[in-house]
């Protein structure tokens, strides 16, 4: 079992536009938590980073679920030819 509040708190200080991060357990939603403060501010630009090319490639595609244009940047991007 584990405590929602510290990934509460860094939802909080995303949407208050402080610097955040924030670690825990996989399947807790950390994904949603960088998704909600963009959803409310459509403006803004976040700024994620991810070790690994399969859960970069999952956040562009739940990012890109909700509405929000993302692209991943890593070793395989100046090869890329979408961008």
């Amino acid at each position: 079992m584990f405590s929602v509040q510290p990934l509460s708190l860094a939802a909080r200080d995303a949407i208050e536009d402080l610097p955040t991060d924030f670690m825990t357990v996989t399947g807790s939603g950390k994904t949603l938590a960088m998704i909600f403060p963009l959803l409310l501010s459509p403006n803004k630009i976040a700024i994620t980073v991810t070790p690994l090319k399969l859960l970069q490639r999952d956040h562009v595609h739940k990012f890109g679920q909700y509405g929000i244009p993302s692209i991943t940047i890593n070793h395989d991007t100046p090869h890329d030819q979408a961008l």
